[in-house]
This record gives structure tokens, C-alpha cells and sequence, in this order.
């Protein structure tokens, strides 16, 4: 049973990864199609994330109810919806419509899946983690690839996303057969109430943990959902070209994240995430002056960053699970639609380089978290 609930866990990750990441390197022929500036595209975005952070508000009081596994299976069911119907929109409305679909299915998955994988023990959770989020990293990497490949063979956008949606119906329907009842057998005996209110003493760390996971979160998905579209733009290159450039970035993201599911990164989880930090920064300012090939090594420095916090924090509010991550990627959304928002803006009033520098701003502002996050720990200790 706990293996069956965690290869859910990593293929539903792979279907999220492969789903969410296609709209970067799409984004140009998207704009194309509906003759629209930035400001108004940032929606394919930011309305997912609107209705991804509504939809992990909505999860604790599913929770009370229903099972991390149910609610997962139901995340796959609302994928299927929203990609079909975004390969079928007339027009730019309808598009973002069933965005926003496919948004609320992530939010639910993502409170799902880092809930079940939090519920392991303490010296697997960062593998179990990384492993997790590994899929992600093959499906980042695999989805600019695919579009490269696929607009030079001459499919139009719209079919990416009718394809990949055949991907969350076949999970869909195996989950009925591999998840019969709504026990979780040992793998969930041990948690306490997943809904269970998050108390007033660790309040503030709470609101930290959601800047440090959130701000970094915005800084990587700026980078990959942007990458294409600068590297048309500054290098006059076509969306097929571009796609490599994305593709290298998650190549990087994959092959960390590869790497921490079968081996333990040195130093201790703050120790970790303060490398990560660093050097994303410094890479990141090499892709945008020297070379856009730099960008596979800010998301190989950046690989580790998620799986490492998601554990670090699950240690931190251990048998709160449920409300833990609904607030962290309920967070993560808002802060999401918040950036896409102000980085369309900036991209059409200073132009995208320039909007590009934002995710310095977001790397500084994480490690500002990090950094009070230790010094409460430091307190209470």
C-alpha cells in the first residue's frame, strides 16, 4: 500500500510537471494566436495560481472528509478537464477559463502529494522528497523538449495540451483500482488530525516558511515560464530554438533533484538552502550577461531547493501536514499570480530583461526568511 500511495504521489508529479511547464515554452505562440501584450498573457499564468490558491484554501475542509489519496485522485480528474479544454478554446477567455482548471487541480494535488510524501519517516523524507520532485524535473525538462520537437514537425500549440491531457485520465482511472478503500494502512497511522489549526506560538514561523518556500518558488517559475520568450526576444531566434534554452534550465533542475533521491546533500537542511541560494544568484546573473547556457546551472543549483524545504519544513510542523502545505502552496499560488502580474507589467513598460532582474529580488527576500527562520529556531531551542 505505501508503495502503490507514493508511485501515485511521483506520477501524478510527472503529469503536474509536464502540464504546468508547457505554457513557457508555448507562451510566444499563444500571443501570437490571440494578438495580445504580456500584461494580458501573464493571465495563462496567474489565473491558475488564483484558482490553485482557492483551491488549497478549499482542501482543509475537504480534508475533513475525504482522504490525501481521494483528494489526490480528484486533482487528476480536474487535469483531464482543464487541458482538454484549453486544446479546444475559441478564444483567449475560454483559454484562461479552463487555465484556471487546470490551476485548481493543482492546488489540490500539490497539497495531496507533499502530504502523503511528508508522512514518511524522518530519514527518507528529503530522498522521498527529491524523488518526488525528480519527476517534476523530467517532466520540465521533457516538456520544452517535446514542443521543440513538435513545432518543428509542425503541430500547433493546442495539440500539446490534448495530448498531455490524456496522461491525468489514464493515472485517474488506475488510481480507482490501485486505491480501494480510504485508509492509508501504516503509511498514515501515525499522523495526527491533517486539518488541526496551526497554533498561535508558531504562527510567525508559519508566515516565514511560506515567504522562504514562496519567494523562491516565484524566482524559479520566472526564469523557466520567461526563459523562451527572452531568448526570442534578445537573440531573434525562433520558439523552437528558444525551447533548448529552456530545456537545459530544467535538465539542470532534473539531474540535482535526480541525484538527492538516491544521495544525501552534505551539511545540515539550512546549511543546504543557503548554498542553493547563493549560487542560483550568481548563475542566474551569468545566463542573463555572459550566456543563456548558464541557465542549466541555475536550475541545477536551484534542484535542490524545494525537496530540501519541503522536508525541512514538515520536520518543523510535524502531525500538521495537512494545514502545513495547504498554506505553503495556497501561498506559493498567490504569490504567483502576484509576480506574473508585476513581471508582465514591468516586461511591457522597462521591457523583459529588465523584468527578468525580479528574480534576484525574490533569491534575497527567500534567504531574508531562511535566515529568521533560524534565528526563531535558535530561540526556542
Amino acid at each position: 500500500m505505501i508503495f502503490v500511495i507514493l508511485l501515485m504521489c511521483y506520477l501524478s508529479m510527472l503529469v503536474l510537471g509536464m502540464s504546468d511547464n508547457l505554457r513557457g515554452p508555448l507562451f510566444f505562440e499563444i500571443l501570437k494566436t490571440y494578438n495580445i501584450s504580456d500584461t494580458m498573457g501573464s493571465l495563462l499564468f496567474s489565473g491558475s495560481a488564483i484558482m490553485g490558491f482557492l483551491s488549497c484554501l478549499a482542501s482543509i475542509p475537504i480534508l475533513k472528509k475525504f482522504s490525501y489519496t481521494q483528494l489526490l485522485s480528484f486533482s487528476l480528474f480536474l487535469f483531464t478537464i482543464g487541458l482538454w479544454g484549453m486544446s479546444q478554446s475559441p478564444n483567449f477567455a475560454v483559454l484562461i477559463f479552463f487555465t484556471g482548471v487546470m490551476g485548481s487541480a493543482m492546488g489540490f494535488m500539490g497539497v495531496a502529494q507533499n502530504s502523503l510524501v511528508a508522512l514518511a519517516p524522518q530519514q527518507y523524507r528529503t530522498k522521498a522528497m527529491s524523488g518526488m520532485h525528480s519527476m517534476y524535473g523530467v517532466a520540465s525538462f521533457l516538456a520544452p523538449l517535446s514542443v521543440g520537437i513538435g513545432l518543428d514537425a509542425g503541430l500547433d500549440w493546442k495539440n500539446f495540451f490534448f495530448i498531455t491531457g490524456f496522461l491525468p485520465l489514464v493515472l485517474f482511472v488506475s488510481s480507482y483500482y490501485w486505491v480501494k478503500d480510504n485508509s492509508l494502512g501504516s503509511l498514515e497511522e501515525n499522523k495526527t488530525d491533517p486539518t488541526k489549526p496551526i497554533n498561535g506560538q508558531i504562527s510567525k514561523k508559519i508566515v516565514l516558511a511560506c515567504g522562504l518556500l514562496g519567494f523562491y518558488v516565484i524566482a524559479e517559475i520566472l526564469v523557466g515560464s520567461r526563459l523562451s520568450l527572452y531568448s526570442i526576444r534578445e537573440f531573434g531566434i525562433s520558439s523552437s530554438e528558444a525551447s533548448r534554452y529552456v530545456t537545459g534550465f530544467f535538465l539542470g533542475l532534473l539531474s540535482g533533484r535526480v541525484f538527492g533521491a538516491f544521495f544525501q546533500w552534505p551539511g545540515s537542511a539550512s546549511l543546504q538552502l543557503s548554498v542553493s541560494l547563493v549560487l542560483s544568484f550568481f548563475t542566474l546573473n551569468l545566463g542573463l550577461y555572459a550566456n543563456p547556457w548558464f541557465f542549466t546551472l541555475t536550475g541545477l543549483c536551484m534542484s535542490l531547493f524545494y525537496p530540501v524545504c519541503s522536508s525541512y519544513m514538515a520536520q518543523l510542523f510535524r502531525g500538521q501536514e495537512g494545514v502545513l502545505f495547504s498554506y505553503l502552496i495556497g501561498i506559493q499560488s498567490l504569490l504567483i499570480v502576484i509576480m506574473h502580474v508585476v513581471v508582465g507589467k514591468i516586461s511591457d513598460i522597462m521591457g523583459l530583461k529588465f523584468a527578468f532582474h525580479m528574480a534576484f529580488v525574490f533569491l534575497l527576500v527567500s534567504g531574508i526568511c531562511l535566515w529568521r527562520i533560524e534565528i526563531e529556531n535558535r530561540k526556542e531551542s
